[in-house]
Protein backbone atom coordinates (compact mmCIF):
# COMPACT_ATOMS: atom_id res chain seq x y z
CA UNK A 1 0.00 0.00 0.00
CA UNK A 2 2.63 2.60 0.72
CA UNK A 3 4.55 1.41 -2.40
CA UNK A 4 4.24 4.38 -4.40
CA UNK A 5 5.02 6.64 -1.39
CA UNK A 6 7.87 4.83 0.01
CA UNK A 7 10.89 3.32 -2.30
CA UNK A 8 13.38 2.80 0.42
CA UNK A 9 13.98 5.98 1.49
CA UNK A 10 12.97 7.53 4.08
CA UNK A 11 13.18 11.24 4.72
CA UNK A 12 15.23 11.79 7.82
CA UNK A 13 18.37 9.55 7.59
CA UNK A 14 17.39 6.90 10.08
CA UNK A 15 18.59 3.01 10.88
CA UNK A 16 15.48 1.06 9.86
CA UNK A 17 14.97 -2.72 10.59
CA UNK A 18 14.52 -4.57 7.80
CA UNK A 19 11.26 -4.84 8.30
CA UNK A 20 7.53 -4.02 6.28
CA UNK A 21 5.99 -2.56 9.17
CA UNK A 22 9.10 -0.81 11.29
CA UNK A 23 9.23 0.69 7.37
CA UNK A 24 5.38 1.91 7.18
CA UNK A 25 5.41 2.88 11.22
CA UNK A 26 8.51 5.37 10.50
CA UNK A 27 7.36 6.67 7.67
CA UNK A 28 4.13 7.75 9.16
CA UNK A 29 5.85 9.06 12.12
CA UNK A 30 8.55 11.03 10.22
CA UNK A 31 5.31 12.69 7.63
CA UNK A 32 3.67 13.05 11.44
CA UNK A 33 6.77 15.12 12.79
CA UNK A 34 7.11 17.02 9.51
CA UNK A 35 3.51 18.50 9.26
CA UNK A 36 3.58 19.06 13.43
CA UNK A 37 6.53 21.30 12.78
CA UNK A 38 4.98 22.81 10.23
CA UNK A 39 2.10 23.74 11.52
CA UNK A 40 3.97 24.83 14.58
CA UNK A 41 6.24 27.24 12.69
CA UNK A 42 3.37 28.88 10.65
CA UNK A 43 1.00 29.01 13.75
CA UNK A 44 3.68 30.63 16.10
CA UNK A 45 4.31 33.43 12.82
CA UNK A 46 0.33 33.73 13.04
CA UNK A 47 -0.16 34.85 16.48
CA UNK A 48 2.78 36.83 16.35
CA UNK A 49 1.65 38.85 13.56
CA UNK A 50 -1.86 38.72 14.50
CA UNK A 51 -0.99 40.31 17.95
CA UNK A 52 1.17 43.20 16.45
CA UNK A 53 -1.90 43.99 13.91
CA UNK A 54 -3.94 44.05 16.78
CA UNK A 55 -1.70 46.58 18.97
CA UNK A 56 -1.30 48.60 16.11
CA UNK A 57 -5.00 49.01 15.58
CA UNK A 58 -5.45 49.49 19.59
CA UNK A 59 -2.89 52.42 19.57
CA UNK A 60 -4.32 54.04 16.76
CA UNK A 61 -7.81 53.84 18.47
CA UNK A 62 -6.75 55.46 21.33
CA UNK A 63 -5.13 58.47 19.42
CA UNK A 64 -8.26 59.21 18.39
CA UNK A 65 -9.87 58.79 22.10
CA UNK A 66 -7.24 61.12 23.08
CA UNK A 67 -7.69 63.73 20.35
CA UNK A 68 -11.80 63.71 20.38
CA UNK A 69 -11.45 64.09 24.43
CA UNK A 70 -9.08 67.27 24.34
CA UNK A 71 -11.52 68.90 21.69
CA UNK A 72 -14.25 68.45 23.43
CA UNK A 73 -15.55 71.29 25.96
CA UNK A 74 -16.82 70.19 29.50
CA UNK A 75 -13.61 69.64 31.50
CA UNK A 76 -15.50 67.30 33.82
CA UNK A 77 -16.20 65.14 30.86
CA UNK A 78 -12.62 65.43 29.05
CA UNK A 79 -10.95 64.21 32.25
CA UNK A 80 -13.21 61.14 32.96
CA UNK A 81 -11.97 60.24 29.11
CA UNK A 82 -8.45 61.39 29.82
CA UNK A 83 -8.18 58.61 32.71
CA UNK A 84 -9.73 55.84 31.06
CA UNK A 85 -7.63 56.79 27.79
CA UNK A 86 -4.43 56.40 30.41
CA UNK A 87 -5.21 53.18 31.87
CA UNK A 88 -5.53 51.95 28.01
CA UNK A 89 -2.41 53.40 27.35
CA UNK A 90 -0.91 51.00 30.14
CA UNK A 91 -2.67 48.09 29.33
CA UNK A 92 -1.24 48.47 25.84
CA UNK A 93 2.51 49.28 27.36
CA UNK A 94 2.21 46.02 29.04
CA UNK A 95 1.34 43.79 26.07
CA UNK A 96 4.23 45.10 24.48
CA UNK A 97 6.37 44.55 27.42
CA UNK A 98 5.03 41.07 27.60
CA UNK A 99 5.59 40.34 23.68
CA UNK A 100 8.66 42.00 23.94
CA UNK A 101 10.03 39.31 26.53
CA UNK A 102 8.01 36.44 25.00
CA UNK A 103 9.84 36.75 21.34
CA UNK A 104 13.27 38.28 22.31
CA UNK A 105 15.03 34.99 21.96
CA UNK A 106 12.65 34.21 19.17
CA UNK A 107 13.88 36.93 17.24
CA UNK A 108 17.54 36.98 17.78
CA UNK A 109 17.07 33.19 16.18
CA UNK A 110 15.64 34.75 13.50
CA UNK A 111 18.16 37.84 12.86
CA UNK A 112 21.24 35.06 13.23
CA UNK A 113 19.70 32.77 10.95
CA UNK A 114 19.03 35.16 8.33
CA UNK A 115 22.13 36.82 8.51
CA UNK A 116 23.86 33.58 7.84
CA UNK A 117 21.60 32.44 5.85
CA UNK A 118 22.05 35.44 3.35
CA UNK A 119 25.62 35.22 3.43
CA UNK A 120 26.67 31.71 2.68
CA UNK A 121 23.98 32.07 -0.17
CA UNK A 122 25.34 34.84 -1.86
CA UNK A 123 28.87 34.05 -1.17
CA UNK A 124 28.41 30.13 -2.91
CA UNK A 125 26.46 32.13 -5.53
CA UNK A 126 29.97 34.55 -6.01
CA UNK A 127 32.03 31.92 -6.15
CA UNK A 128 30.56 28.45 -7.97
CA UNK A 129 28.55 28.27 -11.31
CA UNK A 130 25.39 27.05 -11.28
CA UNK A 131 23.16 26.01 -13.62
CA UNK A 132 20.13 27.66 -14.11
CA UNK A 133 17.66 25.90 -11.92
CA UNK A 134 20.34 25.45 -9.04
CA UNK A 135 20.47 29.33 -9.09
CA UNK A 136 16.55 30.17 -9.02
CA UNK A 137 16.83 27.30 -5.88
CA UNK A 138 19.46 29.16 -4.48
CA UNK A 139 18.15 32.76 -4.75
CA UNK A 140 14.45 31.55 -3.52
CA UNK A 141 16.10 30.10 -0.64
CA UNK A 142 17.50 33.45 0.30
CA UNK A 143 14.33 34.91 -0.40
CA UNK A 144 12.39 32.77 1.90
CA UNK A 145 14.78 33.66 4.45
CA UNK A 146 14.91 37.84 4.12
CA UNK A 147 10.83 37.52 3.99
CA UNK A 148 10.44 35.61 6.94
CA UNK A 149 12.29 37.65 8.88
CA UNK A 150 10.83 41.10 7.11
CA UNK A 151 7.36 39.47 8.81
CA UNK A 152 8.94 40.39 12.39
CA UNK A 153 10.59 43.28 11.59
CA UNK A 154 8.37 45.38 9.72
CA UNK A 155 5.25 44.74 12.80
CA UNK A 156 8.23 45.86 15.46
CA UNK A 157 8.70 48.84 13.68
CA UNK A 158 4.94 49.75 13.21
CA UNK A 159 4.24 49.17 16.90
CA UNK A 160 6.92 51.50 17.88
CA UNK A 161 5.60 53.89 15.82
CA UNK A 162 2.41 53.89 17.17
CA UNK A 163 3.71 54.24 20.61
CA UNK A 164 5.42 57.82 19.76
CA UNK A 165 3.22 58.79 17.48
CA UNK A 166 1.41 59.20 20.70
CA UNK A 167 3.30 61.85 21.49
CA UNK A 168 2.48 64.01 17.97
CA UNK A 169 -0.99 63.19 18.47
CA UNK A 170 -1.53 64.72 21.75
CA UNK A 171 0.60 67.91 20.50
CA UNK A 172 -1.90 68.23 17.71
CA UNK A 173 -4.62 68.19 19.43
CA UNK A 174 -6.05 71.48 21.56
CA UNK A 175 -4.43 70.31 24.89
CA UNK A 176 -4.06 74.07 25.46
CA UNK A 177 -7.77 74.96 25.95
CA UNK A 178 -7.88 72.04 28.50
CA UNK A 179 -7.86 72.31 32.29
CA UNK A 180 -4.77 72.62 34.28
CA UNK A 181 -5.38 69.03 35.49
CA UNK A 182 -6.25 67.54 32.10
CA UNK A 183 -2.67 69.04 30.95
CA UNK A 184 -1.24 67.71 33.73
CA UNK A 185 -2.07 64.05 33.18
CA UNK A 186 -1.80 64.12 29.38
CA UNK A 187 1.87 65.69 30.00
CA UNK A 188 2.38 62.40 31.34
CA UNK A 189 1.44 59.88 28.78
CA UNK A 190 3.41 62.47 26.46
CA UNK A 191 6.34 61.72 28.09
CA UNK A 192 5.84 57.80 28.24
CA UNK A 193 5.19 58.19 24.65
CA UNK A 194 8.95 59.76 23.48
CA UNK A 195 10.85 56.94 24.97
CA UNK A 196 11.13 54.49 21.67
CA UNK A 197 11.20 50.78 23.18
CA UNK A 198 12.43 48.39 20.30
CA UNK A 199 11.49 44.85 20.45
CA UNK A 200 15.20 43.44 20.67
CA UNK A 201 16.28 40.04 20.07
CA UNK A 202 17.68 38.69 23.67
CA UNK A 203 18.73 42.36 24.04
CA UNK A 204 21.37 42.52 22.28
CA UNK A 205 20.06 44.07 18.91
CA UNK A 206 16.82 46.27 18.53
CA UNK A 207 14.27 44.23 15.75
CA UNK A 208 13.66 47.13 13.26
CA UNK A 209 13.94 48.47 9.68
CA UNK A 210 17.90 49.17 10.34
CA UNK A 211 18.05 45.17 11.54
CA UNK A 212 16.56 44.29 8.42
CA UNK A 213 18.16 46.21 6.34
CA UNK A 214 21.52 44.85 7.41
CA UNK A 215 20.83 41.14 6.20
CA UNK A 216 18.71 41.95 3.31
Amino acid sequence: MLKPYFDGKISLESYVPRSEAWDAAILLSQYYSSLLALVTVMGYDYVYIATSVHLVLQLRLLKKRIQDSLDQRYDGRCKLEICVAIQHHQFLYSMFLQMKEIYSAMLLYHYMVTLISTCSISLELILTRKDFVNYLVQVLSMAFFIVQFAMYAFPAEQITFEFSDIADAIYSSTWYNSVTDVQKMILYVMMKAQRQQYFTGAGLIDINVEAFESVS
